[in-house]
């Protein structure tokens, strides 16, 4: 009765008495590939000397010189990769799997710095080694040609033994086995073309022309250097790699490769990062910055890239520079698309400005006042002599809109500026609209030179509403100014009127009809928690449990949602009291910590909290899909836990203003607005049009006249 090695270290774990039968047949079945293995290995030197024998006896001695030192130090190099895997195979055996994986990840990355540092060291002593050997003079170059491209191979050699090593320590010995069989097979094709010139060659009764480079004695070097690099690519194991040319993203030699079975994308510059040990808050920063400042300038490579990446189905990336990527995948390549493409991401302004004595900084004040009344809420500033470039390049890669005011200095622009102006040319920015000031006493010239630097780029708009002043903005110049401020808020797009005529008419209290449910909201960042109330949910399909959410983008729960990807959604039950609703709706965790003095909470398997009171549900969800709705998003999630927590009736928008939001009686004397979903006053004969309430982030739609 045969016994698989399975079956022999369950056996042995469990303490039983294996026969000596057993473990000499696993013994002998592990030992066979492994002596085949060494055999090959060997047996690539002697097809080395045996293919340039007929070059002559020099060829091949020059070969044998140095075999003696390949031996040592591939020795030396194999004790190292063993040693590791005796480590893995005693975790293997006591059943500790993640400490096994540990010990892989370690020799992995050792045995690839050793591999380098042994190939530095063979080529650095290659040029002496025949010479310190006692070699003739006549065979020294041959001989040091060749162990210098031998050792060249070794970080390759070093990466086949590592996982040779690690699979023979799982108790697989075929897979290296059959590696090393087709290495040397690659060794022969290789030495065939590479030793010999063109020849003629006759086969099977056919004269041939065989195309051959004549290298001799380096072209056996250099085959078997090739070889051991095709080996120790293909001993991955199970794990397969496509390698995708990305030239210019940014260096021109650059290659991402995607590993498919645990759907890793290794993707070299692309998706990097500053910023790595930051708070993740700053993590869509300082992706941006990276981008804008070290890839920006090859959009066109970049997008190149993303057309061979949409087609693979990605679980994490794994940048050179920066953290791992495990989730908001999908969000990340949204986000390269724009840059790439250099499509702004907001409809916002950025004022950079270089001042000397305060008066342009004050023009740039004047024009940023003026963007505000006329509506334009994000708007930007920057000292150009204060804040490094890498951060104002990074603005202008997500605003659609930038000025720039500067002195004038020396006759030109003002230094930080022209290496600011300089820089986004060189990065290639396109599609923006652009706008100037200047301010020189007595000879201006900084608005000129800005616009023949901007003109080299690609579809942008530079405005003809150009301000020039001298010294301070005088109050005649206000309508300049003004004149530039409406020229950039009439280049910025308009959300479409709403239509309303006699025979359509649209009024939003028929929406309130709708049977909306109320929920709490719930996700966790970190060490942070926090919860909003929502009143869109919704079950989208059984199998798979799937629901959809739809969040205001205002709140920062949602914020949390799209860096995390989990969430919590309580359902509030009838005997849900007003106070909930003004704890976790009329306030923003931006400002305050809603679980602070919260007592009773629970956390679900996902890590969030949930309401474990005035509910009579909760499900779990893990974001796989967002859909941009203007003002929110949609959240498409997959149900990881769902439980009942009572059979109370469930809580309606409708019985939430009949029976739980207090009447605003008390409030009729006052002068003002009041929010029909929060009771919020705004008090004021008039309602600005794009008023937001402060508490709940309702327009003013949902405002009605406090009566007189």
């Amino acid at each position: 009765m045969s016994i698989t090695l399975e079956q022999l270290s369950a056996r042995m774990r469990q303490g039983e008495q294996v026969p000596l039968r057993h473990t000499a047949q696993v013994a002998l079945t592990l030992s066979i590939p492994s002596i085949l293995q060494q055999i090959v290995v060997t047996a690539m030197e002697y097809i080395d000397a045996a293919m340039v024998g007929h070059i002559g006896a020099a060829a091949t001695a020059s070969i044998g010189i140095v075999s003696s030192s390949t031996w040592l130090l591939h020795g030396m190099l194999a004790g190292l990769c063993m040693a590791f895997s005796i480590q893995v195979a005693q975790y293997l055996g006591a059943d500790r799997q993640q400490d096994a994986r540990g010990v892989l990840r370690q020799s992995m990355l050792f045995n690839l710095a050793v591999g380098l540092a042994a190939a530095a060291f063979g080529v650095g002593i290659s040029r002496f080694l025949p010479g310190w050997l006692g070699a003739d003079t006549a065979l020294q170059a041959n001989a040091s040609a060749y162990f210098a491209i031998w050792s060249a191979s070794l970080p390759f050699i070093m990466a086949m033994g590592t996982y040779a090593a690690m699979l023979r320590s799982t108790g697989d010995a075929l897979t290296p086995g059959l590696i090393s069989i087709f290495t040397c097979v690659l060794d022969i094709i290789f030495n065939f073309f590479l030793i010999n010139p063109t020849r003629e060659m006759t086969v099977f009764g056919q004269n041939l022309t065989v195309w051959g480079l004549g290298w001799g004695v380096p072209g056996a070097a250099l085959g078997t250097a090739l070889a051991n690099a095709v080996g120790g690519t293909l001993a991955l194991g199970s794990h397969t790699l496509h390698f995708v040319l990305a030239p210019m993203v940014h260096w021109p030699e650059v290659m991402a490769v995607y590993e498919d079975r645990e759907k890793v994308l290794f993707s070299a510059d692309g998706f990097g990062n500053f910023g790595s040990l930051t708070d993740t808050d700053a993590w869509a920063d300082e992706a941006r910055r990276y981008y804008g400042n070290i890839v920006g300038k090859y959009g066109t490579q970049v997008q190149t890239l993303l057309k061979k990446a949409a087609g693979l189905e990605i679980e994490m990336i794994c940048p050179l520079h920066g953290p791992v990527w495990r989730k908001d995948i999908a969000w990340f390549l949204d986000k390269y698309i724009h840059w790439a493409t250099y499509t702004p991401e907001d409809d916002a302004v950025v004022i950079a400005y270089a001042s000397v004595y305060g008066g342009t900084e004050n023009a740039a004040n004047v024009l940023a006042a003026k963007l505000s009344e006329l509506g334009v809420r994000n708007v930007q500033m920057y000292d150009v002599s204060v804040t490094h470039p890498s951060y104002i390049l990074s603005e202008c890669f997500r605003a659609s809109h930038l000025v720039f005011i500067s002195t004038t200095y020396n006759a030109g622009m003002f230094v930080t500026m022209e290496n600011l102006v300089h820089d986004i040319v060189h990065h290639n920015l396109q599609n923006r609209t652009i706008a100037l000031m200047e301010n020189g006493s007595w000879a201006p010239t900084a608005a000129g030179l800005m616009r023949a630097e901007f003109q080299k780029l690609k579809n942008c708009t530079i405005l003809d509403e150009t301000v020039t002043i001298k010294s301070t903005l005088k109050e005649s110049q206000l309508v300049d100014v003004d004149a530039m401020a409406q020229a950039i808020y009439d280049s910025m797009p308009k959300p479409a009127p709403a239509v309303h005529t006699a025979d359509a008419p649209v009024e939003k209290n028929a929406f309130f009809s709708f049977s909306y449910g109320l929920f709490v909201l719930t996700a966790r960042e970190g060490e942070k928690d926090n919860g909003c109330i929502i009143n869109t949910a919704a079950q989208l399909t059984d199998t798979p449990k799937r629901i959809s959410i739809a969040v205001n983008k205002a709140n920062y729960t949602h914020d949390m949602i799209r860096r995390t990807g989990v969430f919590n959604l309580s359902m509030l039950s009838t005997d849900a009291p007003f106070g909930l609703f003004q704890h976790y709706g009329f306030q923003s965790g931006r400002d305050v910590d809603k679980f602070a003095d919260v007592k009773g909470m629970a956390r679900a398997t996902n890590g969030v909290y949930y309401l474990p009171y005035s509910t009579n549900a909760f499900v779990s969800g893990k974001v796989t899909q967002e859909i941009d709705l203007g003002t929110h998003t949609l959240f498409i999630a997959d149900v990881t836990e769902a439980r009942v927590l009572s059979g109370a009736p469930s809580m309606t928008y409708s019985f939430y203003f009949a029976n739980v939001k207090p009447k605003p009686a008390a409030l009729t004397k006052q002068t003002g607005w009041v929010c029909k979903i929060c009771g919020y006053v705004y008090e004021g004969e008039t309602l600005p049009a794009d008023f937001i309430c402060p508490l709940c982030k309702h327009g003013a739609e949902d405002f009605e006249k406090l009566p007189d």
